[in-house]
């Protein structure tokens, strides 16, 4: 009896497919859904669909924390989509490496992944993904302080998502997300006219409950930027409160460490938020914090004993860990608060002796 292989492929893109529909829609996975698909569809079966699937597969995992397994499937869907007629969809697996890696700190590796990406959006004309790995690759620009940079590589993807005209709810999101981390840019380098085109912009696009609900983190850290520049203190402190709500509403921080960093800026507790986060045993907020006290410490507010202690408590912990994650971020920070000196240098090695070589 002859088989319609045709057919069979159909019904595995659709499998596919369903999974990408989900994700634009910005409905979760469940892990049983996906490991349905990862059976259904394996790589004896077709290797540039299994790949593809993987990468749904490494979108849950970061969501739900667990950077190892997702850079696994990561690995698994770059060796399975090469090659093949799904290759395409390789650059956004290149971009969430790069994503990964921008959560650990390690600017130069997520770089060099989102390069990869851009490269593969170019091959394709893929210009929904070059525009979002551009807007990641101006994150990074912005957390080295290469704002200039970051602005010209927001106002490019900026132009590709008007262009492109997806109304999709996960590209909505994106959009607003992007509008308000370039308006921060903007102040940055007191470009405030431009920045007041940007609040324009805002208003424009929040049409939605989902999308303002999703982006209310970013958004009002650039509000109470842009309040506290025009000299509105009180309203700037409302938007600080908006933020901080949204921000303790959150389930998981995986996308959003760039505006919790900007937002400290206007919280004066700021350290106790980060004390908590590195002690909650929770690898994704483990990593924000240890990357809110490395800014911290780069801006120079020196712990005291008491937050010595428990910071290199915490530290020695993670380091000891299993999460890179985790480690990397905890080794950054360290190391800038070893930066205040060589007092300060002393008693890390003290803490970290035989645990971490400073």
């Amino acid at each position: 009896m002859d088989i319609d292989m045709s057919a069979t492929r159909q019904q595995m893109l659709e499998t596919a497919e369903h999974l990408n529909q989900q994700m634009t829609d910005g409905i979760p996975f469940t892990w049983e859904t996906l490991e349905q698909a990862l059976t259904s569809v394996t790589e004896q079966d077709d290797k540039g669909i299994h790949g593809w699937i993987c990468y749904f597969a490494a979108f849950y995992q970061l969501t739900t924390g667990n950077q190892e397994d997702c850079l696994h499937y990561l690995d698994e869907s770059v060796r399975c989509l090469l090659g093949t007629d799904q290759e395409h969809h390789v650059a956004r697996v290149y971009n969430m490496i790069g994503i990964v890696a921008h959560m650990q700190n390690n600017l130069s590796l997520a770089m060099e992944q989102y390069d990869k990406a851009l490269d593969y959006t170019e091959k394709y004309d893929d210009k929904m993904v070059h525009s979002i790995v551009l807007s990641n690759m101006s994150g990074a620009y912005y957390l080295i302080g290469a704002y200039e940079r970051a602005v010209q590589c927001h106002a490019e993807c900026i132009r590709e998502f008007e262009q492109a005209d997806d109304n999709s709810t996960y590209s909505r999101i994106n959009f607003r997300k992007m509008l308000a981390e370039y308006g921060c840019c903007l102040l940055h380098l007191h470009m405030d006219d431009e920045a007041e085109k940007v609040l324009c912009k805002l208003e424009e696009t929040g049409q939605s409950e989902e999308v303002i609900r999703e982006t209310r983190l970013g958004v009002n850290v650039f509000l109470a930027y842009l309040a506290e520049r025009n000299g509105d203190r009180k309203k700037a402190e409302e938007h600080v409160r908006t933020a901080i709500m949204a921000l303790e509403d959150m389930t998981q921080v995986s996308s959003e460490y760039d505006s919790i960093q900007n937002l400290l800026q206007y919280v004066e507790y700021a350290p106790v938020i980060a004390y908590q986060w590195i002690a909650s045993n929770k690898p994704l907020y483990e990593i924000a914090g240890f990357q809110l006290l490395a800014r911290l410490f780069a801006n120079g507010k020196e712990p005291n004993d008491r937050g010595i202690n428990e910071f290199l408590d915490q530290a020695a912990v993670a380091l000891q860990g299993d999460n890179m994650g985790v480690k990397h971020a905890a080794a950054n920070a360290v190391m800038r608060f070893c930066d205040f000196g060589e007092d300060f240098e002393k008693i890390a090695q003290g803490a970290l002796k035989g645990i971490f070589e400073i």
